[in-house]
């Protein structure tokens, strides 16, 4: 059990807002949708599914940015999950989401497209396992964002 899951209350308990939501449904991947085509689309060849959650929930965001709080900003394509499984450092199947969420944060993401001699515009599982014990690549490190 997880300190969190064993309080009798909420953690992040906000009076001002608590109840707010109940009954209502927010299915933001619509919006992902709206703007990608392909969105949802990638079938997994490998355990990365970290990586994809965290890629889903990261493009759902930012389309829900421009459409529902009107960043002035264009949705520009579906990013990459490569970069972050290729990040868990170990050549061993799956990755805890605290390392996905530690290399975004300190290195970024990028959209799908070649970088050098990677090809990263479509995805490829192989690839991000293959780079768990050697780590990512200097120049795919440099594009992330």
């Amino acid at each position: 059990m997880l300190w969190q899951e064993s309080q009798p209350n909420a953690v992040y308990y906000e009076p001002n807002n608590a109840g707010s939501s109940d009954g209502q449904k927010a299915l933001l991947y619509s919006y992902y949708m709206r703007l990608e085509p392909k969105a949802f689309t990638e079938v997994q060849t490998t355990c990365d599914c970290t990586s994809h959650g965290s890629r889903n929930a990261r493009d759902t965001t930012r389309a829900t940015a421009i459409l529902v709080a009107r960043k002035p900003e264009s949705f520009v394509g579906i990013s990459a999950t490569e970069p972050t499984y290729g990040s868990r450092g170990s050549g061993g199947q799956g990755m805890a989401p605290a390392h996905a969420s530690m290399f975004e944060r300190d290195h970024g993401y990028m959209l799908r497209k070649k970088v050098g001699k990677y090809d990263l515009s479509k995805y490829d599982g192989s690839v991000g396992a293959a780079w768990g014990s050697s780590g990512v690549p200097k120049e795919v490190l440099d594009e992330c964002a």
